[in-house]
């Protein structure tokens, strides 16, 4: 054994989580036209929250299910507009609608950009 596999043996948790993740293996990878992905996406039904986290909003930020506009702090990324279905410590998602896709749902980590109210237009 390697110096470094020597050293995990003190963490059996971590090499039982290490071989639980070897046993889902990494999929398979296949090439698609964006048209394809797109069409994939419009079949698929968004969900809410991409993982259970508690929620977190900041003064000022709307409630779940209210109209939010995400700034990414990107300047070159235009506003994201949508619904907002979850708003975590570090993430959210904004379910929002597109002429291709349809209803898709965006989770986003917090450090993409600031959420606030979607201006009534």
């Amino acid at each position: 054994k390697g110096q470094t596999a020597a050293l995990l043996e003190a963490f059996p948790r971590l090499l039982s989580w290490e071989k639980r993740l070897d046993a889902v293996g990494h999929g398979g990878r296949a090439e698609i036209s964006p048209n394809e992905a797109i069409a994939e996406a419009a079949r698929a039904e968004p969900c809410g929250a991409a993982r259970p986290e508690p929620i977190s909003r900041a003064p000022g930020e709307p409630e779940i299910g209210d109209a939010a506009r995400l700034h990414y702090f990107d300047a070159n990324t235009p506003p994201l507009d949508g619904i907002l279905v979850h708003a975590g410590l570090r993430s959210v998602s904004l379910r929002f609608e597109t002429p291709k896709a349809g209803v898709m749902t965006a989770h986003l980590p917090r450090s993409a950009g600031r959420i606030t109210p979607r201006p009534v237009s």
